[in-house]
């Protein structure tokens, strides 16, 4: 048996913790301090390496020619300060411990410490950027695959500059069965008029804990779509937080998700518009089987200065059993006259009517139901373009027992 030495981690926190009785404002991972190399990153034709820090240095030198926006401070007022009874600025929401002091330019979306730990355990780090104007031919792909007794981890920052597009690819997969961490930490700045598209599949057994954290930083009329597809692990964490800096920028998060088993999943989404006319849309679909859980925290901040600004986030969850657990928390702030924020959930079973015409044809509302399952992994496949994350999808299903059809070619 490998001894192994593990931490807990404090995780993908509400920026203002309001559920405390019912212990949803942030989670705990526990995390294996012993580092394996399963990572394999390819950076396509067209774009260059950049230095370590390459987001952070962009992010930062974008923010700083933003002086205004860095006037509006985030909350800065610790939730220990409020439960231990010491004076509190009422004007400023409650901010966790896991999220004060952040940088103003940019957040980790799993927190400041599991960014932290994700970058110092990392086997691979990289830094790329794409030339204005470039648009890359082939996604950046990052092949994360579990070790046993192990955190197998990527640090990838992507710099695309003005007028350039990149694709982002990142699968966490366990060719092997184990127990570990696979994760990676992300940075991406989208400079004017940029566009990138990030994907980020989860295809791991259930001994894995899978830990995925974006940052994001955009300037003007810079576009991010992000997809999140989470298959398989024991525990997902999910973190994305993103600065729409600059004027009429844009973040598509799609979310799709299955649960089965004993999963737990575990999400966290904040988007913090500050530029002029920024829009964003969190849309987010998925299927509970079984015996697991899952929440997801939904934030849009309009912040003071973000006239014209629009949020929109909305989540449809089948409950496919009834030992599942869900939670889903969508949270608007809104310090700004001029801005529009908009959310709504839809969970529960499947409509009468859908059920009732499936059912007429000899299928049960169980097994209807569990072919949103069946859906979600063939969609998660035809989506992607890498052939080796088809492959893992594919595995993972016949792993589980999900009767998902994949192209033979695959």
């Amino acid at each position: 048996m490998v001894e192994t030495t593990t931490t807990t981690l404090r995780a993908n926190a509400l920026i203002s913790p309001t559920w405390h009785r019912l212990d949803m404002n942030e989670a705990e991972v526990d995390v294996v301090d012993s580092i394996a190399d399963g990572i394999e990153i390819h950076v396509p034709e067209g774009a260059q390496e950049a230095e370590f820090g390459a987001f952070a240095t962009a992010a930062l030198a974008a923010w700083a020619t933003r002086p205004d926006q860095a006037k509006t401070q985030n909350n800065t007022q610790p939730d220990d300060e409020i439960l231990n009874g010491s004076e509190v600025n009422l004007d400023l929401a409650a901010t966790s411990p896991v999220t004060r002091d952040m940088p103003q330019a940019f957040e980790h979306g799993m927190g400041r410490t599991a960014g932290e730990w994700l970058a110092a355990h990392a086997a691979k780090t990289r830094a790329v950027r794409v030339p204005a104007g470039t648009a890359l031919a082939e996604p950046i792909v990052v092949h994360a695959h579990g070790k046993n007794a192990a955190a197998s981890v990527a640090s990838l920052d992507v710099v695309v500059e003005e007028g350039a597009s990149a694709q982002v690819l990142v699968c966490f997969d366990a060719p092997e069965a184990g127990e570990g961490v696979i994760g990676s930490t992300l940075g991406v700045f989208a400079d004017a008029d940029a566009h990138v598209d990030i994907q980020t599949v989860h295809a791991a057994s259930d001994g894995f804990t899978t830990m995925d954290d974006t940052a994001l930083f955009l300037d003007d009329d810079a576009r991010i779509t992000v997809r999140h597809t989470v298959l398989g692990a024991g525990k997902s964490f999910v973190g994305l937080a993103g600065n729409l800096s600059g004027k009429r920028s844009d973040v598509h998060v799609t979310t799709r998700y299955v649960g089965h088993g004993e999963e737990a999943l575990d999400f966290n989404y904040l988007l913090r518009h500050r530029g002029e006319k920024t829009t964003c849309l969190m849309d987010a679909q998925g299927v509970l089987t079984d015996e697991c859980t899952k929440i997801l925290r939904g934030t849009i901040d309009l912040a003071c200065g973000c006239a014209g600004a629009e949020g929109t986030e909305t989540e449809s969850v089948i409950l496919a059993d009834e030992r599942v657990k869900n939670n889903s928390i969508p949270i608007i702030l809104c310090s700004e006259d001029d801005v529009a924020g908009n959310h709504g959930a839809t969970i529960g079973h499947m409509r009468p009517e859908q059920l009732n015409y499936l059912m007429s044809r000899g299928i049960s509302q169980e097994a209807a139901e569990r072919l949103f399952a069946t859906a979600t992994f063939e969609d998660a496949a035809i989506t992607t373009p890498d052939a080796y994350t088809r492959q893992a999808i594919a595995k993972l299903a016949a792993e589980i027992g999900v009767p998902a059809q994949f192209d033979e070619a695959e």
